[in-house]
């Protein structure tokens, strides 16, 4: 493997390409990271904000809330998902600009139809939901959250249609205003001594998704007045968006995804919240949110929103298959690099760091904590594999691999009365498994030869392994517990894993070489 070879990052891409090269992915990181770290903060503040302003109840019904909400929005997007992954992208090519403003308005359009009536059978049906879930707090509020479906759908459709065009500023900017706006409203109202409901919560996030969707087709709309003055004679004609096209390749994705929420984390927490009750859902549905935040800016969720833009664009002008599994290997390295020591300090102090975060109410949540956050390996890989069947237009994979997947959840529904919240953890587990296994095999079998690069997971898998076990000797030799336990794991299992990784070098010279392509022109050698 020569280091001379064209580089799947290069900005040395074709003119068609231009909008999607290493330099302006370069340029689109900065602000992608500074949106992505001030979001993070948020995210986290809301979590732990929420935890302890809530009482049990009202927490586990939030937990249902927002279980919903995410699966609502998925199940009724109806192919938009896909679509916008796929050709808003190809849209913004050069010989496409003149079509862009059309494919996003009337996109947009068709997702707010579809979020209208799926919130209208969300309000209409509230009861018999609420008693489904065993949450009857939640008839209350039901009808309200039919406002945070339509108008945080869209937003988020929006700010998926920024990513898909390499608008990260603008995707942050929308992001990070319209999350910080709801977390600074019920932090004022908590901190002023006033007991916090979930009705209030449910009000603050309908206000805020309400203004956040207004600023976020403002933003649009400025966007596209400048991407119009882009526009220029091409000697290559527009592609094609016929609806034939279209939904020959969204159609079979939306139908995976609807199958998904069968074994989604979700789903699960409605299940846990109707078999196990209110206390299970909500140890089960904070050890997830953790989870939920590690995997949001975990490298295989940051990157793919940056690179997928790229690589569709290029494999829409014949990129070959060697840049696709070049990237795609590289992304699920870092991942693996980035997730272990964290696995790890859950591993040895996982009770600890839930005590501290959710202020003692969930501190038996830390097995179900490692569980999750070793999970993300998995759901990497999940996530690296759909970038890549997006960019090959390849819809069979990914639906035949989410039927398959669909057993975890009966397993886990099975051993639930034994194990409780932890069978299914299991059941995820098995899901992933199953669909990482099925949807690898059959992209090989179309002649997509990619390969996991097993030497170098097994070289980071040993220096966690080494540093986790490290970690847990000197703190038991040291009799430490509470926060000092956790604070001495912590140091020691970065110091032994960092040492490991030097030692082992998980990570070619080209890789390397790849990673530093995408810092600033200055710090490159």
């Amino acid at each position: 493997m020569g280091d001379d070879r064209s580089h799947p990052l290069q900005a040395e891409v074709h003119s068609g390409q231009a909008p999607f090269s290493a330099a302006r992915m370069r340029s689109s990181l900065h602000l992608f990271a500074a949106g992505k770290l001030i979001s993070g903060m948020i995210g986290i503040a809301w979590l732990l904000t929420l935890v302890r302003a809530l009482d049990v109840s009202h927490y586990s019904g939030y937990v249902v809330l927002m279980a919903l909400l995410e699966i609502v929005l998925l199940v009724s997007n109806a192919g938009v998902y896909p679509f916008a992954h796929r050709y808003i992208t190809e849209g913004r090519l050069p010989h496409n600009l003149p079509l862009l403003p059309g494919l996003i308005w009337r996109s947009l359009a068709y997702r707010i139809a579809t979020l209208a009536l799926a919130a209208g059978a969300v309000a209409v049906l509230a009861r018999p939901l609420a008693m489904l879930v065993g949450q009857p707090l939640l008839t209350q509020v039901l009808a309200m959250y039919a406002f945070v479906i339509v108008f945080e759908g869209s937003t988020r459709y929006l700010e998926l249609a920024f990513e898909s065009l390499l608008e990260q500023g603008r995707a942050q900017l929308c992001a990070v205003l319209r999350n910080g706006a709801r977390l600074v409203i019920v932090a004022l109202l908590w901190s002023g001594g006033d007991t916090l409901n979930l009705s209030q919560v449910v009000r603050i996030e309908a206000s805020t998704a309400v203004l956040g969707f207004l600023l976020a087709v403002v933003v649009m709309a400025q966007a596209l007045r400048v991407h119009r003055r882009l526009v220029f004679s091409s000697a290559l004609p527009a592609d094609s968006f016929s609806l034939q096209r279209l939904m020959s390749f969204a159609l079979p994705l939306f139908i995976a995804q609807c199958l998904t929420q069968l074994y989604s984390p979700d789903t699960i927490k409605l299940i846990v919240s109707r078999l196990l009750g209110v206390t299970e859902a909500a140890a089960f549905g904070f050890a997830h949110a953790l989870s939920f935040v590690i995997q949001r800016y975990l490298p295989a969720s940051l990157l793919v929103g940056l690179i997928r833009p790229m690589l569709v664009a290029r494999r829409a002008h014949g990129g070959s298959d060697q840049d696709l599994m070049l990237v795609g290997n590289l992304i699920l390295k870092i991942n693996l690099f980035v997730l272990l020591p964290v696995a790890a300090v859950f591993a040895v102090a996982g009770r600890e760091f839930a005590a501290l975060a959710s202020g003692g109410k969930y501190a038996d949540a830390g097995p179900l904590l490692f569980l999750m956050t070793l999970l993300l390996v998995l759901t990497g890989a999940h996530v690296v594999l759909s970038m890549l069947a997006t960019a090959l237009e390849d819809r069979r994979a990914v639906l035949i691999g989410t039927m398959v997947s669909i057993p975890g959840i009966v397993v886990g529904t099975w051993l639930a009365p034994a194990l409780g919240a932890m069978a299914m953890v299991l059941g995820l587990w098995l899901s992933e498994l199953l669909w990482c296994s099925f949807t690898l095999w059959l992209l090989r079998q179309r002649g997509f030869a990619f390969r996991i690069d097993g030497a170098a997971w097994a070289k980071l898998v040993t220096a966690a392994s080494v540093a986790a076990a490290s970690a847990a000797w000197l703190t038991d030799l040291l009799a430490l517990s509470g926060v000092v336990r956790l604070m001495a794991a912590g140091a020691v299992i970065a110091v032994v894993y960092l040492a490991a990784c030097v030692a082992l070098a998980p990570l070619s010279s080209y890789e390397r070489k790849m990673l530093t392509r995408l810092l600033p022109a200055r710090w490159q050698r």
